[in-house]
């Protein structure tokens, strides 16, 4: 996706996009329906993943890298429902990023595979890296292999092919991705190529949206990570085997990238960011507050059940999509108690809202805070440093247990 919103960014600097135009204004032969009407979609929604989509996986995958559709025609047959007003909240979208993909085509007037190649990778000399599915032999070679795990054994797998190529299909080596992260800690420049203007790398790497002042932002395509008192922009990618970090700190001009080939790399990525902010830049030791217990009736306006907002809410995928949810219950100590997938956390409240994990850990994803609606209730929480999606408080009928009993039933 940061190649994709680079390409944008050289763009815009150019002139040729406004980020705050509708988009429609720069597609060629198709639309985004009007649903509010007077709130078009624009580059800065779609950078910031706040166009206000539903998550779909229809069609965004394929089996045959010789028989993939078009990123236009994908965008063309797959727009998803736009289920909030734009600007209202961020919600992941793979869909934004390829939809980003057709512009930069139609306002350049070539295929976004040439675009990239001639704009990013060529002036930087990114030479083992591609957008395509289907690699030129001597990137096929050297290409590492997906391992899944399964009866005590990793057993090699082979990934799932992705029609949506701008929203997650590079493949690159680690050398080549410094010269791009160089290039953006450079504010644009990487040896004798510029990429984009001082003033533009500004831009594309400052806050510009956030679902609570409280958390990490959205930056135009990195996202805002805090950790021992430091800033930094990142971002992360993820298929069946491969999972990826990219994380960059401006102030301090250091960085990395990581990439694990297995399902243990989403834990490798988080392990690694906190080991290396606490080993490079150690933060101040903090103290917890006992929980109270007198406060237990009071936190029990956080309690219930939430699910993440990225998922499918107006098409047939939402009859497949319910998840198991993220309970939230309070115990007689004062704590609340989250249970998720990995079993239950314990969280003392910190400041209003706000709670971090009882055990003292400092987890990559950071504290819980909650969002309090126009009410007073506490409609969804966030993790201070996950700005790209929220847990928004659900009914029972939504639930994937609900769901399992169902077609038990039936």
């Amino acid at each position: 996706k940061l190649f994709t919103w680079t390409s944008v960014m050289q763009l815009a600097e150019e002139g040729k996009i406004d980020l705050d135009a509708d988009v429609n204004t720069y597609l060629r032969d198709m639309k985004i329906p009007d649903t509010y009407p007077g709130q078009p979609v624009t580059m800065r929604h779609l950078m910031t993943h706040t166009a206000g989509f539903e998550d779909s996986s229809r069609h965004m995958t394929g089996v045959d890298p010789d028989n993939l559709i078009s990123i236009r025609q994908y965008c063309k047959e797959n727009i998803p429902a736009r289920v909030d007003p734009p600007g209202k909240v961020s919600r992941y979208s793979n869909y934004g990023t390829t939809l980003a993909a057709v512009v930069v085509e139609d306002v350049a007037g070539m295929p976004f595979e040439q675009y990239l190649q001639s704009r990013i990778l060529t002036p930087l000399g990114m030479n083992d890296t591609s957008i395509r599915e289907k690699l030129p032999p001597e990137l096929a070679v050297k290409l590492a292999q997906g391992y899944s795990f399964a009866n005590s054994e990793n057993k090699p797998t082979d990934d799932f092919i992705l029609v949506a190529g701008p929203a997650g299909s590079i493949t690159a080596t680690a050398p080549d991705m410094a010269k791009f992260m160089i290039a953006h800690l450079q504010n644009g420049s990487y040896g004798n190529a510029t990429i984009l203007a001082p003033k533009t790398a500004a831009l594309m790497h400052a806050r510009a949206f956030a679902n609570d002042p409280r958390i990490t932002g959205m930056c135009l395509g990195f996202y805002e990570q805090y950790y021992n008192g430091r800033r930094a922009i990142a971002h992360g990618g993820d298929t069946d085997t491969f999972h990826s970090q990219l994380f960059l700190l401006p102030e301090e001009q250091a960085g990395f990238f990581v990439s694990g080939n297995s399902a243990g790399g989403r834990g490798v990525r988080n392990a690694l960011f906190t080991s290396f902010m606490d080993h490079y830049y150690p933060g101040e030791s903090r103290v917890l507050p006992v929980p109270d217990p007198s406060a237990s009736a009071r936190l029990q306006t956080f309690a219930g059940s939430y699910r993440s907002n990225r998922h499918n809410y107006a098409g047939f995928e939402k009859y497949f999509s319910l998840t198991d949810p993220l309970n939230v219950a309070v115990s007689p100590d004062g704590s609340l108690i989250i249970t998720g997938s990995s079993g239950p956390v314990a969280y003392t409240e910190v400041e209003p809202g706000i709670f971090s994990p009882t055990d003292g850990t400092r987890p990559a994803d950071g504290d819980v805070v909650f969002h309090a609606a126009a009410d007073g209730s506490y409609d969804f929480f966030m993790y201070r440093n996950n700005p790209v999606m929220t847990y928004n408080r659900v009914p029972w009928y939504e639930m994937k247990s609900f769901g399992d009993s169902l077609t038990t039933v039936a």
